[in-house]
């Protein structure tokens, strides 16, 4: 993304997320300068993993839309660019972490997501068109998640891994693209099924 295609990306998505989990939690900052070094690092592990994994061809090489999401969410868990200001009584205790930047990061890869296909069902492309109903659906409201049988939600869980992950100095783009084409699978079926109901 470009400084232009970045800022329009953070004033739509980040920072109207960003509001919503300060509802939460008002301690919670946005990191000075974090705009523009969350776009450089974007940038630098898009390029990366094209790069490093895409097939070298004469053509520009184009990533889909579940690469360019994990890409963008691994930019956002390791540049974590929401802080939280320490408050009186804190001890450290994991039940005091934050992972407003994994739920961040999980939101906008969404947002991404569900951008591109907003725009390739709008252009009526023939991709699209095996599951409309359940792509229109996508449009509409947005993602469809497993039930878990744990005490947290799907997406939680996907955060406090990512939390964990982070910690460690680990996030796969490729084992997340995957994650992300199949939460997009599981709404197109979950989505047909109702369809079919």
């Amino acid at each position: 993304m470009n400084a232009q295609e970045f800022k329009t990306f953070w004033d739509d998505c980040f920072i109207p997320t960003f509001n919503e989990l300060k509802k939460t939690d008002n301690a919670l900052y946005i990191r000075d300068g974090s705009r523009d070094s969350l776009c450089r690092e974007y940038n630098d592990i898009k390029n990366f993993v094209k790069r490093a994994f895409m097939k070298q061809t004469a053509m520009e090489i184009k990533l889909d839309r579940h690469k360019i999401a994990a890409c963008l969410a691994k930019a956002i868990v390791l540049e974590r660019p929401i802080c939280k200001a320490i408050e009186s009584g804190y001890t450290g205790k994991e039940t005091e972490f934050t992972i407003a930047n994994e739920v961040m990061a999980f939101s906008s890869a969404m947002s991404i997501m569900k951008a591109y296909i907003e725009y390739k069902f709008n252009k009526q492309d023939p991709c699209i068109e095996n599951f409309k109903y359940a792509y229109s659906e996508i449009c509409k409201h947005g993602f469809t998640f497993p039930e878990t049988i744990m005490n947290v939600d799907y997406k939680s869980s996907v955060c406090w891994a990512w939390h964990h992950n982070a910690i460690d100095g680990y996030f796969d783009i490729l084992g997340n693209a995957n994650l992300f084409f199949m939460i997009e699978n599981y709404s197109l079926a979950a989505y047909e099924n109702k369809n079919i109901s």
